[in-house]
C-alpha cells in the first residue's frame, strides 16, 4: 500500500490552498481587484472617454445657487379586469406615496381620492379626480368604441383590454396636465423636471426619500446633452428594456407601432417644453395609427417607433448593456450585465437615486438571500449604467450608417386639441400622410403569419402559448415537418419554449408572399389569404451559462409553403376574420453555436 509522508501531505495540502484560493480569485474577482463602490472609475459613459463619471460624488456640483425642482405625476383607475390584486396595488402604492417625499401630482377617481391622500400622509400631493376614467380625458374622450374595436386586433387581447389601454394611453396627457395645473398652484415656484411614474412601480422595499434626486436627474440630463449635442431642454428620458431586432432597421413609418420589448413606459418625462412636445407628437401619432386601423393600445409599441422617427429627442438607460464600461469584471454568472440590481425592469429608480441611497440599495441586494430561481447567479455589487443617447444606442444596433426614416405625420398644437372629435367626423383627414391602412386584421401574408408564428414562439406561459397557437393553427391544420407528416399537437409542442428557456427572439430576413386573386386577377375583398414562403431564424436563450456566455440555440426554419385560409372551423374575432394557418411545409434544423469563454474581449454589440 502507497505510504503518504508528512512532508507529501504538507505539499497537497498548500497545492490545495492554492487551488481555492485561485478558484475564489476567479469567482469574485470584482469583489476583490474593484472598488466595492457603486460609483467606481468604471461607472462612466461608454461614448466620449472625456465625460465625467456617471454617479461619482466628485461630478456633483455643490456650489450651484439653484437646484432644479422636480414634479412627479402618476394615477391609479381600477380595471375591471385585472391580473394584479387591489391590495398588490395598494401595498406598491405605499411604497411610492409614504415615502417619496417629492411633490407628486395623482390623478384617480372620487372614491379614492381619501386612500390616495391617507397612504400620503403630510407629505405634499395634489389628488385630481377631475375625470373618473381615462376615457375622459380630452385625447381620448369618445373613443370607447374605438377602443373596444382595437381589442381584436392586439395579439395579447387575452390578458389586455380597453380600459388598459386608455390608461397607458392617458399617460403624456396626465404628465402635462398635471405639471401644468401643479405650476399655476405653486405659482412663483417652477418645476425644472416633470416625470410620469406609474403609481404600482415601487414593488420592493427601499430607501429612497428624496427620488429622483435633483442633483442626479441634472447630471444626467445635462451630460446627455453634451454627448448629443441636443439642448438638455429638448431632451426626453425613458428607460429601455433592450434594444430592437437588427431586422428593424430598413423600419419605416408606414408599418406602425413597433411591437417588441424595447421601451420601459413606467417612467419618463423632462422639461416643460420637452413633455409638450412629446405629448403633442404621441397623440399625434396615436390618432394617425388609429385612423387607420392600425393597433395603438399598447403604449410601448408606439413609443418604440417614436424612439426610431426621433432618436435625438430621446436619452436613456440600459441595464443589459455588456458592452458598457462598468460591465468590466463583473462576474460571468451575474444577475445582470451591472451586477445585482434589484428588479430590473425598475432599475431607472436606483440609477436616478442619490449617492447614499444607491450604496444602501446596493448593500441590501448583495445582503439578499438567494431563491430558488436565482440560486445559481453570482452575486456582483450593482453598477451604474452609462447615460445612453438613443441615436448612439440604435446606430449601435443598426450600424453607424442608419439614418432615421422620414417622418411625415405633422404635429399641429392647434388641431391637436379636437383631434378625437375630427377623427370621428372626418376620419380621412390623414390620408396625405405615408401611413398605409393595415389593421391586424388587415395585415398582408407575411405579417399575418410573422405575428402568428412570433407570439406562439414567445409565449412562455401554457394558457399563452396555448391561445396564441389556437389564433394561428387551424384545428385541421395539415402540417410537414423535415419531409414527415406531424400532428398539430406534435408541432405545439416542437414550437413551445420549456422552463429552461429564459427568452426567445424571432428573426424573418426573408419572406414572399402570394395573395389568393379573384377571377380576373383582382384582389379579394377583405384579409388577405393566400400562401407564404419565408426563411426565419428562432433564437432560445437558456438560464444555464458557461462562464460569461449564456447558452443558447438556433433553430433556422425554411417554409417551403405555408397556406392561410378563412377557417370556418374556428370562432371569427370582433372584426370577423377566421385566418388561420391550414397547410405548413418546412425544413428546420436545429443549431447550437459556439460558446465564447472570452466575452470581455468583444465589445461590439451583439446582432
Amino acid at each position: 500500500m502507497l505510504r503518504i509522508t508528512g512532508r507529501v501531505q504538507y505539499r497537497l495540502g498548500i497545492v490545495a490552498i492554492g487551488i481555492v484560493l485561485t478558484l475564489v480569485l476567479y469567482v469574485s474577482f470584482d469583489t476583490f481587484i474593484l472598488p466595492s463602490t457603486t460609483a467606481n472609475p468604471f461607472s462612466r459613459t461608454s461614448l466620449p472617454n472625456t465625460t465625467i463619471p456617471i454617479g461619482s460624488k466628485a461630478s456633483h456640483n455643490d456650489t450651484k445657487t439653484s437646484t432644479p425642482r422636480i414634479l412627479l405625476v402618476s394615477a391609479f383607475y381600477p380595471l375591471s379586469k385585472s391580473k394584479h390584486s387591489l391590495d398588490d396595488y395598494s401595498a406598491w402604492m405605499r411604497r411610492f406615496l409614504e415615502p417619496i417625499q417629492t411633490d407628486i401630482y395623482f390623478f384617480t377617481t372620487p372614491e379614492l381620492e381619501e386612500t390616495i391622500r391617507s397612504l400620503r400622509g403630510d407629505l405634499p400631493i395634489t389628488v385630481n379626480t377631475s375625470f373618473a376614467s381615462p376615457f375622459e380625458i380630452p385625447p381620448l374622450k369618445g373613443l370607447e368604441a374605438r377602443y373596444t374595436e382595437m381589442q381584436a386586433w392586439d395579439r395579447e387581447s387575452f390578458r389586455h383590454g380597453p380600459e388598459l389601454y386608455a390608461i397607458w394611453s392617458g399617460k403624456p396627457y396626465f404628465l402635462e396636465e398635471g405639471l401644468k395645473n401643479a405650476q399655476a398652484r405653486a405659482g412663483h415656484a417652477t418645476y425644472e423636471y416633470a416625470f410620469w411614474t406609474d403609481a404600482g412601480s415601487f414593488r420592493d422595499d427601499h430607501v429612497y426619500t428624496k427620488w429622483p434626486h435633483v442633483e442626479r436627474v441634472d447630471e444626467v440630463f445635462s451630460l446627455a446633452s453634451s454627448v448629443s449635442d441636443t439642448p438638455k431642454d429638448e431632451l426626453i428620458f425613458f428607460p429601455i428594456w433592450a434594444p430592437p431586432p437588427a431586422s428593424k432597421r430598413t423600419w419605416t413609418e408606414d408599418q406602425g407601432p413597433i411591437d417588441t420589448e424595447f421601451s420601459e413606459g413606467s417612467f419618463f418625462g423632462g422639461s416643460a417644453a420637452a413633455i409638450n412636445w412629446y405629448r403633442r407628437l404621441y397623440y399625434s401619432y396615436h390618432d394617425a395609427y388609429l385612423s387607420r386601423d392600425i393597433f395603438v393600445g399598447k403604449d410601448q409599441t408606439l413609443i418604440n417607433a417614436l424612439f426610431v422617427l426621433f432618436p435625438t429627442r430621446f436619452v436613456s438607460v440600459w441595464l443589459q448593456d455588456n458592452s458598457s464600461p462598468a460591465h468590466m469584471g463583473i462576474p460571468p454568472h451575474a444577475e445582470t450585465a451591472h451586477g445585482s440590481c434589484g428588479s430590473t425592469w425598475y432599475y431607472y429608480e436606483w440609477w436616478l437615486a442619490d449617492d447614499v441611497a444607491r450604496e444602501t440599495m446596493a448593500d441590501m441586494w448583495m445582503a439578499e438571500k438567494k431563491t430558488w430561481k436565482t440560486w445559481w447567479k453570482w452575486r456582483a455589487r450593482c453598477r451604474l449604467a452609462p447615460v445612453m443617447p438613443m441615436e448612439t444606442l440604435l446606430k449601435r444596433r443598426f450600424g453607424q450608417s442608419w439614418t432615421p426614416p422620414k417622418a411625415s405625420i405633422q404635429i399641429s398644437a392647434l388641431m391637436l386639441l379636437r383631434l378625437p372629435h375630427t377623427l370621428r367626423h372626418c376620419p380621412n383627414i390623414y390620408k396625405a400622410t405615408t401611413i398605409s391602412h393595415r389593421t391586424i386584421m388587415g395585415l398582408s401574408l407575411r405579417e399575418f403569419t410573422q405575428q402568428g408564428l412570433t407570439s406562439i414562439y414567445t409565449a412562455s406561459e401554457p394558457e399563452e402559448i396555448e391561445r396564441a397557437f389556437d389564433a394561428f393553427v387551424s384545428p385541421h391544420a395539415e402540417i410537414h415537418v423535415n419531409d414527415e407528416q406531424i400532428s398539430r399537437e406534435d408541432f405545439k409542442k416542437l414550437v413551445s419554449r420549456n422552463s429552461l428557456i429564459t427568452n426567445v427572439s424571432v428573426e424573418f430576413p426573408n419572406a414572399i408572399d402570394v395573395p389568393k386573386k379573384g377571377a380576373e386577377g383582382e384582389a379579394l375583398a377583405g384579409p388577405e389569404v393566400g400562401l407564404v414562403g419565408m426563411f426565419y431564424e428562432v433564437t432560445h436563450y437558456f438560464k444555464i451559462r458557461v462562464r460569461a456566455s449564456q447558452m443558447k440555440t438556433l433553430t433556422h426554419v425554411t417554409v417551403n409553403a405555408n397556406r392561410i385560409e378563412q377557417d370556418d372551423a374556428v370562432q371569427a374575432d370582433q372584426s370577423g376574420d377566421r385566418r388561420r394557418l391550414t397547410f405548413l411545409w418546412e425544413t428546420r434544423t436545429n443549431i447550437r453555436p459556439p460558446i465564447n469563454l472570452f466575452p470581455n474581449q468583444h465589445h461590439g454589440e451583439t446582432e
